[in-house]
């Protein structure tokens, strides 16, 4: 009956130990994938067997940065490939690159959001100029007092506000003159005063009309304005110039007149002259 004991005993030690060896061979074959995301959000561990991928994980996330890849070292220098056969344990190590909030301070100007950039990138200027009633935008600023520009190929590398530049608009008057041919006539107003940014063009009026003096077979016809109104940079008053030629006149029995105007008898012998 003893014998038959120890028998059984010597069984059951047997087969636990090579259960436990079953289980310990198990256990061995796996291999475990840790991800350290240096501050960003958990990543679960994954478990998997010799031969097989781990899996690309949600992207974590971490406040005032961008998630740059997994590496298999801490240094970054070798980026984790997913398409690798895993043969032992691997711990990746999340790369993160520092972002800076730019606060654009449009100074009582029209509003420009806020951009987040990576750290060492150029900065872009803001597509949409901020407006201000009254004023001319002058640019970005560093400072408050609007006396260092802020140069857009500088790469950034911490948190900043840049300050809207302003210069107050200035106008000019414009007005123009037409009606003077020679010495005996007088100039007038051509058209109400205009007023104009400084630096604009003006738009030019309507051509003054031809001066017409049908007793000396004379016209005036308007030629250019003696000043450019390209841009302005002044109060300016605007002459018209005029060429002289002879009139085309037509006479017929009964009288002279015009070409446009002529003096026409019924029946009259039409002839066309210049004097």
């Amino acid at each position: 009956m003893a014998t038959k004991k120890k028998i059984a005993m010597i069984l059951f030690v047997a087969i636990m130990t090579v259960l436990c060896c079953c289980v310990l061979s198990a256990c061995n074959s796996k291999i475990k994938v840790i991800f350290n995301t240096q501050g960003g959000s958990a990543v679960q561990s994954q478990l998997k067997n010799k031969g097989e991928k781990a899996e690309q994980p949600e992207t974590p996330v971490r406040s005032g940065y961008v998630f740059d890849g997994w590496f298999s070292t801490d240094d970054f220098s070798d980026e984790f490939d997913f398409e690798t056969v895993l043969d032992e344990d691997v711990v990746l190590y999340a790369k993160w690159i520092k972002q800076y909030n730019v606060v654009f301070n449009t100074m009582g100007g029209s509003e420009v959001e806020t951009v987040l950039i990576t750290e060492g990138a150029l900065l872009e200027a803001p597509q949409t100029r901020p407006a201000k009633d009254g004023y001319n935008f002058s640019g970005w600023y560093t400072d408050i007092a609007c006396s260092n520009a802020y140069g857009f190929s500088t790469p950034v590398n911490s948190d900043m506000t840049l300050y809207a530049g302003w210069s107050q608009k200035v106008y000019f008057s414009v007005q123009f003159f037409a009606g003077k041919y020679d010495e005996n006539s007088q100039w007038q107003p051509f058209g109400d005063i205009v007023w104009v940014e400084e630096g604009a063009a003006v738009q030019k009026p309507e051509t003054p009309d031809t001066i017409v003096d049908g007793a000396l077979h004379k016209q005036w016809v308007f030629s250019e304005w003696d000043k450019s109104i390209d841009s302005v940079n002044e109060n300016l008053k605007v002459y018209a110039i005029y060429t002289e030629e002879d009139e085309p006149t037509r006479y017929v029995l009964g009288g002279w007149g015009t070409a446009d105007d002529p003096y026409i008898l019924s029946d009259a012998l039409d002839l066309q002259v210049f004097i």
